[in-house]
């Protein structure tokens, strides 16, 4: 019996799963993507042709990861699992969970939605640090 090859129909440069040493990424993807205009901490899904920035007001625009690192204006590290440092990050306080907001594309928010599509994303661990584990989404 032979073997299948995986063929991905995802432009993907690099896979790859660093230690979990409590300061970096666990599980990423280094995507190449020509002036995909993404900024650090944005939460993107695959759109069939480039990534696009994630929101939770449809279905099919939920988030897969987030922007863990912009690399340069044509690829970055999409991070499936993990911590990601960001040292500026303004998404929330220290024990905050972070849901894919419904309003803005990219973003995450701290507030729990009442209806509509409810995503989590991850949690804050601090000031510098956050937390990506994307869950399921489900309409409420």
């Amino acid at each position: 019996m032979g073997h299948s090859a995986f063929v991905s129909t995802f432009p993907i440069a690099h896979i790859a799963r660093t230690p979990d040493t409590g300061d970096g990424y666990v599980s990423f993807l280094t995507i190449p993507q020509a002036s995909h205009g993404f900024a650090q901490d944005n939460i993107v899904y695959y759109s069939g042709a480039p990534y696009a920035k994630a929101q939770a007001d449809v279905e099919s625009t939920i988030g897969w990861g987030a922007v863990g690192k912009v690399i340069d204006a044509n690829s970055f590290e999409l991070v499936l699992e993990g911590i990601v440092n960001s040292p500026a990050h303004a998404l929330g306080n220290p024990g905050d969970a972070l849901y894919l907001d419904q309003g803005t594309a990219g973003a995450v928010t701290t507030s729990v939605p009442t209806s509509g599509i409810v995503q989590p994303i991850g949690l804050v661990l601090s000031t510098g640090q956050y937390y990506v584990h994307i869950m399921n989404a489900e309409s409420i």
